[in-house]
């Protein structure tokens, strides 16, 4: 479905669609010319941990489609 290109591969992430373990899981589509993915990851990593919800992390805008969406339940842009 994903492919490891589609999605960034960081700690506690995963690079491909969530298992459906019911647990809530966010997609963040991050970083462009102007604004570095790795800060925005930084500071998303801090906030989910503390909420105790997975996090996927993509850079690829022109992938995102309602079947990439399906699986999760929040979609957070920050660019």
């Amino acid at each position: 479905m994903a492919s490891a290109e589609v999605l960034l591969k960081t700690h506690g992430t995963s690079t491909s669609f969530p298992a459906d373990d019911n647990r809530p899981r966010a997609l963040a589509l991050i970083g462009d010319r102007y604004h570095n993915a790795d800060y925005i990851r930084v500071a998303l990593n801090r906030l989910f941990r503390e909420l105790n919800l997975a996090i996927d992390y993509t850079i690829n805008y022109d992938q995102i489609s309602a079947r990439l969406l399906q699986p999760y339940r929040l979609f957070v842009v920050l660019r």
